[in-house]
């Protein structure tokens, strides 16, 4: 399946089952999948992330990964107020990047549309990839904070293992580049970060 298919069955989703939702307020594509061109190939075992956007801030539906039209969908969810300005978006590593090379499924207010025209024009400005990178920076401290003597030896690990992953995040945040999960170290190696 191409991305592009992949794109639309996503779309159609959260028209149909997604827009009726209390609180709905939009939804657009994140991870990876929104650095593939539209003809690039979506394989078996990548899913296509969609944000939810919603006004309440516990949304009650968690839906998760789910097949729909034979592509691997993942839908998570985000309160509006993460939305609220620009320039908290702009601030998060996350969702800055996630944001900018979207694809809006779903935008009554046109919110998100307008939003996204003043990320995309402001992603690469200094101020803000300082900023995102100060935002990763914070959430390697504190997996690496966590760390104590008083819990047991698998726990010290893992917050180990975490801080190591999001290293590769700060400099992927620097790089203008996806900061994905699965494909973190060889993408930070590819830009000359490792």
């Amino acid at each position: 399946m191409k991305v592009a298919q992949a794109r639309e069955a996503a779309r159609q989703w959260v028209v149909e089952e997604a827009g009726s939702m209390p609180g709905f307020c939009g939804a657009y594509t994140a991870g990876s999948t929104n650095w593939l061109a539209d003809d690039a190939d979506v394989t078996a075992t990548s899913d296509l992330d969609i944000m939810v956007v919603v006004s309440d801030p516990n949304p009650a539906s968690r839906r998760g990964k789910f097949q729909r039209r034979d592509v691997l969908l993942e839908a998570s969810y985000l309160r509006r107020d993460q939305l609220e300005s620009s320039e908290l978006v702009l601030r998060d590593y996350h969702l800055a990047p996630s944001l900018q090379s979207s694809t809006i499924l779903l935008d009554p207010s046109g919110h998100l549309a307008s939003l996204r025209a003043i990320v995309c024009r402001d992603y690469a400005k200094r101020q803000w990839v300082l900023e995102r990178c100060a935002n990763a920076r914070d959430k390697l401290l504190g997996h690496l904070r966590s760390i104590n003597e008083g819990v047991p030896l698998h726990d010290i690990v893992m917050a180990c293992l975490f801080g190591a992953g999001v290293t590769t995040h700060l400099l992927l945040t620097a790089g203008l580049r996806n900061p994905t999960v699965r494909t973190r170290y060889v993408t930070a190696r590819a830009i000359g970060g490792l």
